[in-house]
């Protein structure tokens, strides 16, 4: 992996069960970790990655191999959001993840 490219900061937020304070619990995103990665926006035709189509794929993320990453995360990006819709172990090596994303609104 080339560091280098890996100029963006970024929070990587997952849904969490946390308590409402009535006793019961609310489904909220919290941040499971900083890392720096390389986003770059991606047209359409290029959705189709490894043989799998992702529809509505707006933003390829690379990064280090994190096992944080489980569906359903999303990545906050400055003000913006990007759903993670797919997540490849490139190589499968445990070393860099490719994150297949669609950008949202909060």
């Amino acid at each position: 992996m080339e560091a280098g490219r890996l100029r963006h900061k970024v929070d990587v937020e997952k849904l969490s069960d946390v308590p409402d304070g009535q006793g019961g619990q609310t489904r909220t995103w919290t941040k499971a970790l900083t890392t720096w990665a390389d986003i770059r926006p991606i047209d359409s035709h290029e959705g189709f990655y490894a043989g799998q189509n992702y529809p509505g794929v707006t933003h390829a993320v690379r990064m280090r191999y994190s096992t944080e990453i489980k569906l359903p995360c999303r990545i906050k990006f400055g003000s913006r959001y990007l759903s993670i819709i797919g997540v490849r172990d490139r190589q499968e090596r445990g070393e860099e993840l490719m994150l297949m994303c669609s950008e949202r609104q909060s």
